[in-house]
């Protein structure tokens, strides 16, 4: 009797080790990596809603633009280079609608014996251009 306690002991630490390996550890990685799929797209929509409002306070459209390549050389919470891009009717002059849009591709968690995968995320923010600010 003691020996068949003693095998199903040994039974019960395997079934607990396939537990934790083969159901708890794919929904910690799976949450995981939509907590950061969702934390980068927020971050990347913020980008470019502060890209649309350096442009639209820029002195010029040159200005406005190169604050645009600055703000996407600066972002560090990316692994990819984020790409902004600006467009407009009538060449952006005062009066008219803008959009900035952002696309970037985030990779996702490094999960054993899997090929790397990555998400494109996109945002698009569109404003007034009122007026050329004049300082």
């Amino acid at each position: 009797m003691k020996n068949h306690l003693r095998d199903l002991s040994g039974l019960i630490m395997v079934e607990a080790i396939m537990l934790i390996v083969g159901v708890i550890l794919p929904i910690l990685l799976t949450t995981t990596a939509i907590i950061n799929i969702l934390s980068q797209q927020s971050s990347l929509s913020l980008l470019t809603r502060q890209a649309t409002r350096s442009f639209a306070l820029a002195n010029d459209n040159q200005t406005g633009l190169a604050r645009l390549s600055g703000l996407a050389t600066k972002q560090t919470r990316f692994d990819n280079p984020v790409d902004l891009k600006l467009s407009c009717l009538a060449q952006c002059m005062p009066g008219t609608h803008f959009e900035v849009s952002g696309k970037v591709k985030s990779n996702l968690i490094a999960i054993p014996f899997l090929p790397d995968l990555e998400i494109t995320l996109r945002s698009k923010a569109v404003a007034i251009l009122d007026r050329f600010v004049q300082r």
